[in-house]
């Protein structure tokens, strides 16, 4: 047989066969609804109960694809809204600082944000006189206006510069805190207070920040063998406790590099999924909240009496 007319040898499965690129994400764990409550301005969950001084049921349960929306709306929530928001979804797990438990370290501060991820080192939580783990209220606000500052200046390119500065300010709060909170030093705060307030898109270090937010999330992706078949997922570490924080950032991450995936409403403000893929630049795009409290109506009244100014002014010669 001639050398086109040659079989070739059959083969068996390579590696590149069983490769895929399909990883989403783990359980998570929380504390009993019941053991989580709100005492002056902090969010606390007790891993003991007060009465038997038993550990706490943990729940395990997959993360609400909701949920990440949801929190992007707790940045002007009220104190029982956050905690309807904690009992359904889970606690942040945040540190004694304030901030999540796998921050940075002070012996980190040599390291660029968002780049190395280092070791998995967690900070101790802080427990009150009865032995309530202590969560406070402004870090879960500020942890959420910062999520929403990342997606308004990654979606919104063409917002006025003065908003922008803003925006750019609430970027940045978790590298701030961890400055202020945790005294890294002068090189740490040099390095993240190179992003210029005042500048306009800037892809590079909006994922700089977004990837922050990945380091210290305390998550990686595992494999889970149970069920009928191994899945590799993102999940935090067995040992790391309630960490919400660990999948909101990657959901975070996840929403900046899909491009399309959030829009801006109008009226609030608020980054939001948009439920059908038809959005229009030219027109205002408003969230599920607003339309029930008819502020597409609002704005059209708005338009309307603009319109009827300027054909009187028109019509007057003024």
């Amino acid at each position: 047989m001639g050398a086109m007319g040659a079989r070739l040898p059959r083969r068996g499965p390579s590696a590149a066969d069983y490769v895929t690129t399909s990883v989403g994400l783990g359980p998570i764990d929380a504390p009993a609804e019941q053991a989580i409550e709100i005492a002056a301005e902090n969010l606390i969950w007790r891993p003991w109960s007060l009465r038997t001084g038993e550990p706490t049921q943990i729940r395990t349960f997959n993360s609400a694809p909701e949920a990440f929306e949801q929190f992007l709306r707790l940045h002007n929530a009220t104190n029982d809204r956050i905690l309807k928001f904690a009992q359904r979804h889970g606690v942040l797990g945040l540190c004694e600082h304030g901030l999540p438990r796998h921050h940075r370290r002070p012996s980190d501060h040599s390291k660029s944000p968002g780049f190395e991820i280092g070791q998995c080192v967690r900070c101790a939580f802080k427990f009150s006189s009865d032995c309530a783990v202590i969560e406070p209220l402004e870090s879960w606000r500020g942890l959420s206006a910062s999520a929403n500052a990342l997606l308004r200046l990654m979606f919104e390119k063409l917002r006025p510069d003065a908003e922008r500065r803003d925006d750019w300010k609430c970027a940045l709060w978790l590298c701030e805190q961890q400055d202020v909170r945790c005294r890294h030093g002068k090189r740490f705060r040099a390095m993240w207070r190179k992003v210029v307030p005042d500048q306009g898109f800037d892809r590079e270090w909006i994922s700089r920040l977004a990837n922050e937010w990945m380091r210290c999330s305390g998550i990686a992706p595992q494999l889970f063998a149970q069920g009928k078949a191994p899945t590799c997922r993102v999940a935090p570490y067995e040992d790391s406790g309630p960490n919400l924080f660990g999948h909101l950032a990657f959901r975070l991450a996840l929403s900046l590099a899909a491009q399309k995936g959030y829009v801006v409403c109008a009226h609030c403000r608020d980054p939001f999924a948009p439920q059908t893929n038809k959005v229009s630049s030219e027109r205002r795009i408003f969230c599920e909240k607003c339309r029930a409290d008819k502020k597409p109506q609002l704005y059209a009244k708005r338009d309307q009496r603009a319109r009827d100014r300027r054909t009187k002014a028109f019509a007057t010669g003024s």
